[in-house]
């Protein structure tokens, strides 16, 4: 299951999760958690698991091919930092 909206960006497959948030909100970057032992999503565990993170990325890109899902290419991350500001 996939979804986006404004350049938050969503992909879960099993008990893995990936997630993309514009600053301030998150890095920018996809996340990687795994909800069955993280629920919160409090623990980005991509530096352990890259080849998971790599594959649900890739999964999440034919999910938004086949879904007709415009990418923004970040196009809303500006206006969110200047709407909220840069609070990392």
């Amino acid at each position: 299951m996939g979804y986006e909206l404004f350049e938050m960006k969503a992909y879960i497959e099993g008990e893995w999760k990936i997630l993309r948030l514009p600053e301030p909100f998150g890095t920018g970057d996809w996340q990687l958690y795994n909800i069955s032992i993280d629920p919160g999503e409090i623990n980005d565990i991509s530096a352990t698991h890259p080849e998971v993170k790599a594959a649900l990325v890739k999964k999440w890109q034919e999910y938004s091919l086949r879904n007709g899902v415009i990418d923004h290419n970040g196009r809303f991350d500006e206006l969110y930092r200047k709407a909220y500001g840069n609070h990392h």
